[in-house]
């Protein structure tokens, strides 16, 4: 009788430890389960603000300043290009772009149909820079990412060109310059000062776009079947797309190195670059003054030791 009793307490004990266990397991579950919905939660809204911050780089990118604005005149332009780009489109619906003199507010822009959203606020800083603060919002969530400008005072010049140089063009045999989607990105800039002959182009050389010159008294020698805007050298027409005497402007300074580590196929002068050939990121060694012939294809890096 006494191991019957002992034996139904023990289970009593096994089936209560057994019970709280379970609890235990339900209730960590459940918290895990919420844990993850939170963070997804999270997570969701950092990505409307990293979509939010990814449109804003967009609009800001093609918003240009004029020079000589102060702080206050830049924020109210920036304002005015906003409102401009945003305003009565389907990004905003029947809202707008806001600004009070201080703070330009874009509301809301909902990302899918589940309602999530992204809002972005401007402001200028004590630096002279645009302080940019992009919220992402599902429902009572929301996390905010930020990033400053520096507004810059920069020229077009050269983006009114594919192919700009310091020195004097030659192009021979089969060498073309075209562009991508426009042909005037194939328009060619020299700003050879100590040389008259600014281009010498022989063979079946093809320019798509124009030749400019910064020099007035700068002259293009054109040999064989060469073809420039679309005219061919025997053509009187070709000389209304040669322009001499084009403004200058001043060459960005390039750090070649960020390119170096990409460049790993070195040419020598012992390197066969004639014939059918593709290559691809090179580095043209010191001294090897290479000559590129026949149907040679480049790709990626050109990296060029000096002297060459």
């Amino acid at each position: 009788m006494k191991k019957t009793a002992f034996a139904s307490i023990l289970a009593l004990v096994f089936l209560s430890l057994f019970a709280a266990l379970a609890v235990s397991f339900m209730v960590m579950n459940d918290t895990n389960l919420a844990q993850a919905d939170n963070l997804n939660d999270v997570q969701t809204v950092l990505y409307e603000a990293e979509s939010g911050l990814t449109f804003c780089n967009y609009l800001l990118s093609n918003v240009s300043l004029s020079q000589g604005l102060s702080s206050q005149e830049k924020l109210d332009a920036l304002a005015t290009a906003l409102q401009s780009a945003l305003n009565g489109t389907a990004n905003l619906g029947s809202s707008s772009v806001t600004y009070d003199g201080s703070t330009i507010i874009i509301p809301g822009i909902t990302i899918d149909d589940t309602g999530r959203s992204f809002s972005a606020n401007l402001t200028m800083n004590v630096d002279d820079q645009i302080r940019l603060i992009v919220t992402g919002q599902d429902g009572s969530i929301n996390r905010s990412l930020s990033l400053n400008y520096d507004i810059t005072e920069d020229s077009d010049f050269f983006d009114n060109y594919g192919v700009a140089t310091g020195g004097p063009v030659m192009l021979d045999s089969n060498a073309n310059i075209r562009g991508a989607n426009n042909f005037w990105e194939a328009d060619v800039l020299s700003t050879a000062s100590s040389q008259n002959e600014a281009f010498y182009l022989e063979g079946n050389s093809v320019i798509e776009g124009d030749l400019f010159a910064t020099n007035p008294d700068a002259h293009a020698t054109l040999i064989g079947n060469v073809m420039v805007g679309g005219e061919a050298e025997d053509s009187d027409a070709i000389q209304d797309h040669i322009h001499f005497g084009v403004e200058e402007g001043e060459f960005p300074e390039v750090d070649p190195t960020v390119f170096e580590p990409f460049a790993t196929n070195v040419i020598t002068s012992g390197t066969n670059t004639s014939d059918d050939q593709t290559f691809t990121n090179i580095r043209i060694a010191a001294n090897s003054n290479p000559d590129f012939s026949g149907n040679i294809t480049i790709k990626g890096v050109i990296y060029i030791e000096s002297p060459n």
